[in-house]
């Protein structure tokens, strides 16, 4: 029997066939949704050669502004932070020229007003003064999320950021924990999913959400559930299950050559594309 890869994953799949089944998926995205394959190899071309401290903080620093939000204001969000020279530096956004603080830090919906923040750095006020409403001013919580990122980033005692940059990637067990240690360690506006996010555009994990899920199952990659299961099953086990599938993505990815961008570092940005769209273009069946 031809040798199956992590057999405490997916134990009854063939090496070959999880490769001839993703080789499928990513064929069939390519050839149906040319303005989706175009997007695949934006993002593949977008990740860095090399990860190091500004890359991190180059692929990092727009991940608040999209976090619990519809994309397109998300994306008008993002847009104010091209506004400042000052964002392309980490070390720029620490000094107390960006200060802001926060007033009352304990668990409420109501953290996140913008009155419960004070801009104390002439450049923060300054800035978020000159925006519109609706974009980045009208969330001064994303600003101090993405300080405090850049405060993270910035620290000579942070054994995360060293693991993450020393290595150049991280084992596919460690992805978990390290993103939900980062998570904690950046403090308010950043969450597992957030760092998650960070990780998959910097080419070392892929995104925990349902569509990747959808995927995963419906090619037959996942243990003991069966490529038929109901889509109600499937989003009812997405939180739970999440993160096996990204290991599996991962592990998939080692035995996978990069298209979108031959000679890529890792495939794996490419495939974390092409299999949310097999799902969200509504492509993904059982295999």
């Amino acid at each position: 029997m031809a040798t199956s890869i992590a057999s405490e994953l997916y134990p009854d799949v063939p090496l070959s066939l999880a490769i001839c089944r993703y080789e499928m998926v990513r064929d069939e995205v390519r050839q149906r949704c040319p303005a989706v394959w175009a997007e695949v190899v934006a993002l593949c071309q977008a990740v860095p050669d090399e990860i190091n401290a500004l890359a991190v903080w180059k692929m990092g620093r727009d991940k608040p502004c999209w976090s619990n939000i519809r994309v397109p204001i998300g994306q008008r969000i993002a847009e104010d932070i091209t506004r400042s020279t000052d964002f392309d530096f980490p070390s720029t956004i620490t000094s107390d020229e960006w200060q802001v603080v926060i007033r009352d830090e304990r668990p409420s919906r109501r953290w996140r007003r913008n009155d419960n923040f004070d801009l104390r750095g002439r450049s923060a006020v300054a800035f978020m003064g000159g925006l519109q409403r609706g974009g980045l001013a009208s969330y001064v919580w994303r600003l101090y999320a993405i300080r405090n990122f850049a405060i993270c980033l910035t620290r000579n005692d942070s054994p995360l950021i060293d693991e993450l940059v020393r290595g150049g990637n991280l084992a596919t067990d460690r992805i978990q924990g390290w993103s939900a240690a980062f998570a904690q360690q950046a403090g308010k506006g950043w969450g597992y999913v957030t760092v998650n996010h960070l990780l998959t555009d910097l080419g070392v994990a892929a995104k925990n959400d349902l569509h990747l899920t959808r995927s995963i199952v419906r090619m037959g990659l996942f243990p003991r559930l069966g490529s038929d299961t109901s889509g109600d099953e499937i989003r009812r086990l997405s939180l739970r299950i999440g993160h096996q599938v990204v290991r599996i993505v991962i592990q998939l990815s080692e035995h996978t050559e990069a298209t979108a961008l031959p000679g890529a570092r890792s495939p794996l940005r490419e495939m974390d594309k092409v299999l949310m769209e097999w799902s969200r273009q509504g492509f993904a069946r059982p295999l």
